[in-house]
C-alpha cells in the first residue's frame, strides 16, 4: 500500500499560497510524489456565479453547505484515486473545510455541519495530515500586499483593507486552532524563506530528512498574552540514538485529545542540524517509551560516567555471568517465551535468524547487549507489533542472498534478518559458534544500514548506539 498525505494549504488575503502551491508541486514530483491539489471552492463557485455577499439568507445557506459538500467530495473522490497509485501521494488542499467556517456564525457552522453529517472533531482534526497557515502580507509584509492577482478578492490594498485582511487571517487560524500539526508560518522573514518553511514543514509530514538548517537560542521576556494560543499539557521524553543524534518523543494533550509526535535531530555542528518529525500512534508511543531510562541517565550524571560506556559495561558483564545455556534458543522456546524484549538483558533485538522446521521456517531474535537468542512471531514488527502486512516490506538488495532487511512503514525501523541458514551450524541458532557467524554478516552488510538510513529508517537493539542527551525540565529545544 502505498503513503498518502493530505495536507491544507491556507492563509489570509494575499499570503503567497497560489506561489506555495507551485514550489509545493515542482519540489515533491521531482522527489517522485505524486501530487494533487484540489482547488480553492469558493473561488470556483464564486466564478460560476455564486454571491457570498447577498442578502438572501436561504441562498446563502445553501450555497455555504454546497460549498462544503462538494469540497469534501474532491478531497474524498482524490483520494480513492490515490489509493489506485504504487508511488507515493501528496494531496494539497487550496483551503481545507474549516475556512468555510470562518465566514459564517458558529450556530450556522453547526447547523451545516450536522445536516452534511460531520463534527467538528471530525472535519478539523481527523481529515488532514497537517494544516500550514501563510500569514497575509498585511500583516508584516504590507508593501507587497495587493489583489491585482486575485479577481475575486474583495478586500482593497488601503488602510481599511489591510485590517480586513487581518481579521481575516485570524479567523482562519483560530477555525483551525486545535489541529495537532496546525503550523502559521509568518512574515517575519523573506518570501523566499517563507516558501522554504513550507517545503520543510511538509517534508516532516512525510517522514522526509530536512535539509541541514541553522538554529539558534534565545532567552525572551514574555509580556501580556500569547495571541491566538491554546492552553496544552506536553511531556517529552528523550530516547537512546546515534551519537550526536536526538530522539524525542512528545505527548500533547488539549481538549480531551492526545497527539504523539516522534522527533529526530541529528547535529552535524554546534548550530546545523538535519530534523525529521512525523505523528505517531498511541500504541507505538507507548512502544517507543520503553527504550527510556531515566534511572541510567541518573546514575552516570551523578557520578560522573559516561552514559554509553555505562551501558556497554552492564551488558558485558550479564553476558560474562549468564551461564552459555540461558541463552540457547532453545531455553526459551521450550517455555515458550516470544516477546519483542530479550529475556535476560531486557534489550531489543538488534538481528533475526530464520531456520527450517517441520512447519515451515521459524524467526529467533538475537540480543546484541548479552547474546542471547530466542523465538519470536513469524510475522509482524518486532518492535512496535504492528501486524498489518501492508505495512511490512521486505528489501532484498540485488547480490545479498544471506541478509535481507525488514520494514515496518508503522515505526520506520528496520530489522536485519539473516536468512543463509546453509552456512551455519546445524543446530542454529541454538550454539554460540551460530550466533557468533549471524554477527559476523551483520558487521559485513554495513552497507544495508546505510541503504536503510538513506530511507529514513531507524536500527534499534545496537550496543552501538549512545545515549541521547536529556535537557532539564521546561526547557525549549
Amino acid at each position: 500500500m502505498n503513503t498518502i498525505k493530505k495536507i491544507v494549504l491556507t492563509g489570509g488575503p494575499c499570503a503567497g499560497k497560489t506561489t506555495a502551491l507551485v514550489k509545493v508541486i515542482e519540489h515533491f514530483s521531482s522527489l517522485g510524489y505524486k501530487v494533487f491539489t484540489i482547488p480553492e471552492v469558493p473561488t470556483m463557485f464564486t466564478q460560476a456565479g455564486m454571491n457570498y455577499l447577498t442578502s438572501n439568507k436561504d441562498f446563502f445557506y445553501v450555497g455555504e453547505k454546497a460549498t462544503l459538500l462538494t469540497q469534501l467530495h474532491l478531497e474524498d473522490s482524490f483520494y480513492k484515486m490515490a489509493q489506485t497509485l504504487e508511488q507515493p501521494v501528496l494531496i494539497v488542499c487550496d483551503r481545507g473545510v474549516m475556512d468555510i467556517s470562518a465566514y459564517l456564525s458558529p450556530q450556522k457552522w453547526q447547523d451545516i455541519i450536522g445536516e452534511v453529517g460531520y463534527t467538528q472533531t471530525q472535519l478539523r482534526d481527523e481529515r488532514y495530515d497537517a494544516i500550514l497557515h501563510l500569514v497575509s502580507a498585511a500583516d508584516g509584509a504590507e508593501q507587497f500586499y495587493t489583489t491585482s492577482n486575485n479577481a475575486q478578492r474583495l478586500e482593497k490594498a488601503d488602510e481599511k483593507g489591510l485590517q480586513i485582511a487581518r481579521e481575516l487571517d485570524k479567523r482562519v487560524i483560530e477555525a483551525w486552532t486545535g489541529h495537532p500539526h496546525l503550523r502559521v508560518i509568518n512574515n517575519h522573514e523573506d518570501f523566499d524563506n517563507k516558501l522554504n518553511r513550507v517545503l520543510k514543514e511538509i517534508s516532516n509530514v512525510l517522514g522526509i530528512p530536512q535539509p541541514i538548517e541553522e538554529e539558534r537560542k534565545y532567552i525572551v521576556k514574555l509580556t501580556g498574552n500569547v495571541p491566538n494560543s491554546i492552553d496544552s499539557d506536553i511531556v517529552q521524553t528523550y530516547l537512546a540514538g546515534e551519537p550526536n543524534c536526538e530522539i524525542r518523543l512528545r505527548k500533547r494533550r488539549f481538549e480531551e485529545k492526545e497527539v504523539f509526535v516522534h522527533t529526530t535531530k541529528k547535529r552535524i555542528s554546534d548550530t546545523e542540524q538535519i530534523e525529521t518529525e512525523r505523528q505517531i500512534s498511541s500504541n507505538l508511543y507507548e512502544s517507543l517509551l520503553q527504550q527510556a531510562d531515566a534511572r541510567i541517565h541518573a546514575f552516570a550524571e551523578a557520578r560522573g560516567l559516561h552514559e554509553t560506556g555505562l551501558c556497554l559495561l552492564g551488558w558485558a558483564v550479564v553476558d560474562a555471568l549468564v551461564p552459555a545455556e540461558a541463552k540457547d534458543a532453545a531455553v526459551w522456546e521450550e517455555i515458550g517465551w516470544k516477546r519483542n524484549y530479550c529475556p535476560v538483558c531486557g534489550r531489543p533485538p538488534v538481528l533475526a535468524v530464520l531456520r527450517k522446521e517441520q512447519q515451515g521456517r521459524a524467526r529467533f531474535l538475537v540480543c546484541d547487549g548479552c547474546h542471547t537468542v530466542w523465538p519470536y512471531a513469524r510475522v509482524g514488527c518486532v518492535y512496535c507489533g504492528n501486524q498489518d502486512l501492508e505495512k511490512m516490506k521486505v528489501l532484498e538488495p540485488e547480490g545479498e542472498e544471506e541478509m535481507r532487511l525488514d520494514v515496518c512503514e508503522e515505526c520506520h525501523t528496520y530489522l536485519k534478518t539473516y536468512q543463509g541458514g546453509k552456512q551455519m551450524d546445524p543446530k542454529a541458532p541454538d550454539g554460540p559458534d551460530a550466533s557468533e557467524i549471524i554477527y559476523r554478516h551483520d558487521w559485513a552488510t554495513l552497507h544495508l544500514d546505510l541503504l536503510a538510513q538513506e530511507q529514513g529508517l531507524v536500527k534499534r537493539g545496537s550496543v552501538l548506539l549512545a545515549a541521547a542527551p536529556v535537557f532539564d525540565e521546561g526547557e525549549e529545544k
